[in-house]
């Protein structure tokens, strides 16, 4: 008998635990989003590894010409949105979230974009991520919409459909 009280007792701790720290998906915009700062991540630059082959250095300086490109655009794009927003690298997500920064607006093939590891194993250029914000407190995701992989580096037009998600929403 002991020891199935504890066996109940292990059961709904773990259970409290996975449902206190689970992440949901919404399909709205999180209601702080006007009153947050968003952080806008821009692309960082890949750094060549001494193990690359030849092709994937030539990938390597490719993608970092795209990301550059991709970073320009997303300097002048996001000047439209109409709150209050900080542009970071990915590197700098940890010391933003101690300063309080919560949201994100995140895409999963971005953060493919910004592993060398992963993309330098290839892409798809029928791959399709959603894009979304996430709140890094609690790490719930609220969808916006997809892109596919031939579009993740065109900021103007990702910036350009986000904001106006924004303003038809919000406003």
């Amino acid at each position: 008998m002991k020891l199935y009280r504890s066996f109940i007792a292990s059961l709904l701790f773990s259970l409290v635990c996975s449902i206190g720290f689970a992440q949901n998906t919404f399909n709205y915009y999180p209601t702080e989003l006007g009153d947050e700062p968003l952080i806008i991540l821009e692309y960082q630059m890949m750094e060549p590894q001494d193990d690359f082959t030849k092709s994937q250095l030539k990938d390597c300086k490719f993608r970092n010409e795209k990301a550059k490109m991709a970073n320009e655009q997303l300097q002048v794009a996001a000047k439209e949105y109409p709150f209050e927003y900080i542009i970071a690298k990915r590197s700098a997500l940890d010391s933003l979230k101690e300063k309080g920064y919560r949201l994100v607006l995140e895409n999963d093939m971005m953060k493919k974009q910004d592993n060398p590891e992963k993309y330098l194993k290839g892409n798809n250029a029928n791959d399709v991520g959603d894009m979304y914000i996430l709140n890094m407190e609690n790490g719930d995701k609220y969808f916006l919409f997809q892109i596919s992989q031939s579009y993740v580096f065109f900021s103007k037009g990702v910036m350009k459909k986000f904001i106006k998600q924004v303003k038809r929403e919000l406003y």
